[in-house]
């Protein structure tokens, strides 16, 4: 009689079993997580408590996952950085990026975004109709000087005070920033599958949300990445955009730190420089004087740090990094983020490609940029920096029966 352990079939079965369990585990991890954020749970004793019960779902993944001596010592350093820029900034972030990257070792991705698309849309809906009908708080609004496009155009006064709504999140940019993340993961879900109807009905979902939010920064990025995704059909046109995409992240990052030394703060602008500076800063809502008000403020730090008194008005992503999460954490975060759209563009990858830049340029305004449960496409990282048999990108192929 053949015993468990001598019978190849058995095992092969068992071993299916057990990585089914795994994914298994970290799809709820990462669904419990999507739904908090989604439905802006961020805080309180129910959001406390599915925290824990992602955390759970996340250590029976981490525990089932077979590891290599490989795999396992650049998980072990990735938490290290993680864990220690949690102790150095009192803030998670990093570490959930950390936890998130890792876990998601050998899961398949592509599919992983498949349900987020489903729980952040259908969340996002919720919510906005919900807040129209009082199921859910209107959590504020604000008149607010804004350079708004529609009436520049349509109008030729570029200045406006417009009512800009938070449609049930904590922030008018938080909404719109939502349904950037939907977007992409729409675009990202049906790369090869998309027409003319689809990027005209984009166009109008996200007109229609900004004029009630007013943000001008998602919608003006939702129609970049509609613009480079319409652009990558023609062959002529990907040359140019695969060239200058792949270094998004060092060249957004240079150009922070370099804008914010060379700003000059002025309510009377004497020189020309003084006035083009002022003007930018006014377009920019604030945010050039922000940023050189924390890089003259602040030090570099190895491992970051906390920022005085809890300064919070820095929204720029790139110098959060670099000020409050770390020379060190800074630098493997956008090395890696280069190679990976280096070789999204060997292989031809589009749609990771273009998203991957879109946020590049998205942490120039906004700290979603390094937040996972915001900027979900950093899962992709996870299948760069573990190759399964290979390849950094594998065919997926764990819940074929399912999905």
């Amino acid at each position: 009689m053949t015993g468990f352990a001598g019978n190849p079939m058995i095992l092969t079965q068992s071993n299916e079993k057990k990585e089914l369990f795994a994914v298994g585990s970290y799809f709820v991890f990462w669904g419990i997580q999507m739904l908090c954020k989604g439905f802006g749970l961020e805080n309180g004793g129910a959001y406390k408590l599915l925290s824990l019960l992602s955390l759970l779902f996340l250590g029976i993944k981490l525990l089932l996952t077979e590891w290599t001596f490989r795999d396992l010592t650049l998980s072990c350093c990735i938490v290290f950085l993680g864990f220690m820029t949690w102790l150095m900034s009192d803030m998670l972030p990093m570490l959930l990026l950390a936890l998130a990257i890792v876990g998601a070792k050998g899961v398949p991705i592509r599919k992983l975004l498949y349900v987020t698309f489903y729980i952040r849309g259908i969340s996002f809906l919720i919510v906005v109709s919900g807040s129209f009908f009082g199921l859910f708080p209107e959590n504020g609004s604000q008149y607010r000087e804004i350079f708004d496009v529609f009436s520049f155009v349509f109008q030729g006064e570029g200045r406006v005070h417009v009512l800009r709504r938070f449609l049930g999140f904590s922030t008018a940019n938080l909404a719109s920033v939502h349904l950037l993340i939907i977007l992409s993961l729409f675009i990202y879900v049906n790369d090869n599958k998309l027409g003319v109807v689809h990027y005209l009905l984009m166009i109008l979902v996200n007109a229609i949300l900004y004029r009630f939010t007013g943000s001008r920064t998602s919608m003006a990025l939702v129609y970049f990445l509609i613009a480079l995704s319409a652009a990558m059909r023609f062959r002529a046109l990907r040359r140019p955009i695969y060239a200058a995409g792949v270094w998004a992240f060092f060249g957004i990052f240079l150009f922070s730190v370099l804008s914010a030394l060379l700003f000059v703060q002025s309510d009377q602008p004497q020189t020309a420089w003084e006035n083009i500076c002022q003007k930018l800063d006014f377009l920019l809502s604030g945010r050039l004087g922000y940023n050189a008000y924390a890089i003259r403020t602040f030090s570099v730090l190895l491992y970051g740090g906390k920022f005085q008194n809890n300064w919070s008005q820095l929204d720029n992503a790139y110098l959060n990094f670099w000020l409050r999460f770390g020379f060190v954490n800074c630098a493997l975060f956008l090395l890696a983020c280069t190679l990976h759209l280096r070789e999204c563009k060997r292989l031809r990858r589009h749609a990771p490609f273009l998203i991957f830049v879109v946020f590049a340029v998205l942490g120039y305004m906004e700290m979603s940029m390094y937040a996972i449960t915001m900027n979900v496409f950093l899962l992709e990282l996870s299948s760069f920096l573990f190759p399964q048999n290979g390849r950094k990108y594998p065919k997926e192929h764990v819940f074929k029966k399912c999905v």
